[in-house]
């Protein structure tokens, strides 16, 4: 991270309740801490903490030298959109992540379990459309994550603990099938054989127009 060019600063909310403000040079991050101490944090050789201490927040794998960030974690761009938002606890990553670019449209979301992505993911390219989606096991892609290449296609890929899997044409591909012609309409998903697996060009399947992302991004403070 860059060098902080002013003091971190406290907002008091409430008893025992209050955020710390750290400006960089490029960006402002709004934070809370776990008061009164670590307490008994036995740190975990294989993830990495965030911890604040000198006007610095830092992040280490295995251990921690300050106070583990524990609660709400805002960053914001110079022009106040939104950089990144999610929660700590004790010093791990936990619930759902956001990040967005510069220009207020959203770049990713993911979920997190004491600081490992588990669960949902998504990417977003520079206009917000949604461009893949898929789920994390303990950190590693698992299961059937899809990429959408434009309007009219989409290509799918299966993975085990984060390593592709070769595929052949299964009930799983035709609950996908299914599952997009529920979203999309039937007339605008093929069957899952016609879609492009392992990078083979089988054919095109159609998904339709894609959301772009609406979490809000125009909080000014």
């Amino acid at each position: 991270m860059s060098s902080p060019i002013a003091m971190g600063q406290r907002s008091y909310a409430g008893i025992g309740d209050y955020s710390h403000t750290v400006h960089y040079a490029d960006r402002k991050v709004v934070f809370h801490l776990k008061e009164g101490g670590n307490g008994n944090v036995n740190a975990d050789a294989t993830k990495t903490y965030a911890w604040y201490s000198g006007n610095q927040i830092n992040t280490t794998q295995g251990g921690f030298n300050g106070k583990l960030l524990d609660g709400e974690f805002t960053e914001y761009f110079l022009n106040k959109n939104l950089k990144s938002k999610g929660e700590f606890e004790e010093g791990l990553k936990v619930g759902l992540w956001r990040n967005w670019r510069e220009n207020g449209q959203l770049e990713s979301s993911v979920h997190f379990l004491k600081g490992v992505m588990a669960g949902r993911s998504q990417n977003h390219d520079e206009q917000g459309v949604l461009r893949e989606e898929g789920k994390y096991d303990n950190g590693l892609k698992q299961g059937y994550w899809m990429r959408f290449i434009s309007k009219d296609s989409i290509t799918v890929q299966r993975y085990d603990k984060g390593v592709i899997v070769p595929e052949r044409r299964s009930r799983a591909l035709e609950w996908i099938g299914e599952k997009w012609k529920g979203i999309f309409g039937a007339n605008k998903v093929k069957e899952p054989s016609t879609m492009p697996v392992m990078g083979r060009e089988q054919g095109k399947t159609k998904a339709g127009d894609r959301r772009k992302g609406t979490e809000p991004n125009n909080v000014k403070h």
